[in-house]
C-alpha cells in the first residue's frame, strides 16, 4: 500500500482523467438516473444500500449496491464531477465499467457493521486507492455550486380528483430539485427530491417517517406551470399547479486547489429577511476560513486534503404569502459535524419567529414532543436498526418548522440517519400556541 502515498495528492485528478475528462469536460450524470437505469431502483430506495465514501481520505464518493440471487450490482458516483461508474460482481469484488461499457478496473471490498472498506484498482493507470465509507439512509446531498440557475417557487394547484395541493419547489445549487407538497384533504405534508432535465421533472415524494409515498412526473413550463402525474401505489392522478410566488436564491462559494466551501440560500426580496441571510453567509465564510487556517497551522497543509467540502443549504418546508420556514443545514468538515438552524419567518410582520414567539409552556411542550417521538420509533422504517433506535430514544428536539399540517420538530443532524422528525398537528398543540394568527392561516388552506 506504499503506492498510495506517492500519488495521494493527485489521485482525484488522475481518477477523473481515467473516467474520461476533467470536471469542466465531464458529462453531467444524475445519481438517481444512473441507479434507475443500472439497478432498476432509485438511489434512495429501500431496496438498495447506500454508502457515503471517501477515496484515499480525499475525494468524496457514493457507493450504491443492490444484491439479488448472489449477484451484486452497483454504482460508484463522484458528486464533485457528477460522474458515475457501473459495477457488477459479488459480495467481495466488483468490476467497474463506464456507461459505454469500457473496463475501468475493479473494487475489492468488504462490509462490516455498516462500514464499507475497499481497494480500488484502475485499469488504465494501474493505481490503487482506498475506499472507506459508512452506510447512510439519506443519499448524500452534493455541495451546491454557484454556476447553476437557482430558484424557489410556491405553487397552488390540484389533483385530478379535485384535491387541492400546495407545492414548494426549489432548484438548488447542483441543479437538482427539492421541496415539499401539502395535500389539503389529507392534511399531510411530504418532502420532494428529484431532477429536472430541460422541462421534464421527476420527483420522489417521501413522508415524515421516511417512507416513499409516490412519484411525480411531469413538465414544468416556461411560465412555471407544472402538469404531470402523481403516481402512488397502483394509482395515477393528474397533477396541475400554477406558480404564485417566485424567489431567487443566492450563493457563495470558493473553490481552489486546496480549499472548497459553498452556501446557497433563498432571497425573498424582503430586507428584514435578506439582510439576516446575507449576514449568516458572511459569518459562515468567516468560520470556514478560520477552520482552514487552524488546520493549516497544525498540519502544514489545507484541511481539504483530509476532509470533504464545507457546505450549507436551506431545506424549505413552507413558502407562501404568510410564512417562510425551513431548516438551514451546515456541514463542518473540520469536526465532521452537521449543524441545524430553524428558520421561521412571518412575511406579513417581516420578522423571524422564535420558540417563545410561537409557543408557551416550553417545558411541557418539549416533554410532549419527546413522548410522541418515542412512540413513533415503533412505526419508523428503521425500527429494526439498533443504532438508530438507541440514538432516536435519546435525542432532543430543539429545531422546528411551521408547516400547513402542523409543527415539525426535528433532532440534531446525524451523519447516517439525518434528522429524526416528529409532527404535531395544530389540534395536538392546542394550549401551547401563542401565535394564533399563524394557525388560523394554515387552517384556512383549502
Amino acid at each position: 500500500m506504499r503506492q498510495l502515498k506517492s500519488f495521494f495528492r493527485h489521485f482525484s485528478l488522475v481518477l477523473l482523467m481515467v473516467l474520461g475528462g476533467f470536471f469542466a469536460q465531464a458529462q453531467t450524470v444524475a445519481l438517481d438516473e444512473v441507479c434507475l437505469k443500472h439497478l432498476g431502483e432509485r438511489a434512495n430506495s429501500l431496496k438498495v444500500k447506500t454508502y457515503a465514501t471517501r477515496i484515499d481520505e480525499m475525494d468524496s464518493g457514493v457507493v450504491v449496491l443492490k444484491e439479488n440471487a448472489g449477484v451484486t450490482k452497483g454504482v460508484l458516483f463522484f458528486p464533485k464531477g457528477k460522474k458515475a461508474l457501473l459495477m457488477s460482481g459479488n459480495s467481495s469484488v466488483l468490476y467497474l465499467r463506464d456507461e459505454k461499457g469500457f473496463d475501468q478496473g475493479k473494487l475489492t471490498y468488504s462490509i462490516d457493521h455498516q462500514r464499507f472498506n475497499g481497494v480500488l484498482l484502475s485499469s488504465l493507470e494501474k493505481k490503487m486507492a482506498t475506499v472507506s465509507g459508512r452506510f447512510t439512509q439519506d443519499v448524500p446531498v452534493m455541495p451546491p455550486a454557484c454556476y447553476v440557475d437557482k430558484w424557489l417557487v410556491y405553487h397552488e394547484g390540484h389533483l385530478m380528483d379535485g384535491e387541492n395541493v400546495y407545492l414548494y419547489l426549489q432548484r438548488i445549487g447542483n441543479g437538482d430539485l427539492q421541496g415539499a407538497i401539502y395535500f389539503v384533504d389529507k392534511k399531510m405534508m411530504a418532502s420532494l427530491t428529484g431532477v429536472i432535465v430541460n422541462s421534464k421533472v421527476d420527483l420522489v415524494v417521501v413522508g415524515n417517517d421516511g417512507k416513499r409515498i409516490g412519484d411525480i412526473f411531469g413538465d414544468l413550463g416556461q411560465d412555471g406551470e407544472l402538469e404531470g402525474e402523481f403516481v402512488t401505489g397502483g394509482a395515477k392522478k393528474v397533477i396541475h399547479t400554477l406558480p404564485v410566488i417566485s424567489d431567487g436564491q443566492s450563493c457563495a462559494s470558493e473553490i481552489s486547489a486546496d480549499y472548497r466551501y459553498s452556501m446557497v440560500y433563498p432571497k425573498l426580496d424582503i430586507r428584514e429577511f435578506d439582510e439576516v441571510m446575507d449576514e449568516q453567509m458572511v459569518d459562515w465564510v468567516r468560520y470556514c476560513k478560520k477552520q482552514k487556517q487552524q488546520k493549516e497551522a497544525k498540519k502544514g497543509h489545507s484541511a481539504i486534503l483530509n476532509t470533504p467540502d464545507a457546505f450549507s443549504y436551506v431545506d424549505v418546508h413552507c413558502r407562501d404569502k404568510y410564512v417562510f420556514s425551513g431548516f438551514q443545514i451546515f456541514y463542518d468538515p473540520s469536526k465532521i459535524k452537521y449543524s441545524v438552524k430553524s428558520i421561521n419567518f412571518d412575511i406579513r410582520k417581516k420578522k423571524f419567529l422564535s420558540f417563545d414567539d410561537l409557543f408557551e409552556s416550553k417545558a411541557q411542550l418539549k416533554l410532549k414532543v419527546l413522548n410522541q417521538a418515542r412512540k413513533n420509533i415503533g412505526k419508523h422504517q428503521l425500527r429494526a436498526n439498533k443504532e438508530f433506535v438507541d440514538w432516536a430514544s435519546q435525542v432532543a428536539f430543539d429545531d422546528f418548522v411551521l408547516q400547513p399540517d402542523g409543527v415539525l420538530f426535528a433532532s440534531a443532524y446525524h451523519p447516517v440517519f439525518g434528522q429524526y422528525k416528529v409532527l404535531l398537528t395544530y389540534s395536538e398543540l392546542k394550549g401551547f400556541i401563542n401565535n394564533k394568527k399563524i394557525v388560523k392561516h394554515f387552517r384556512k388552506l383549502k
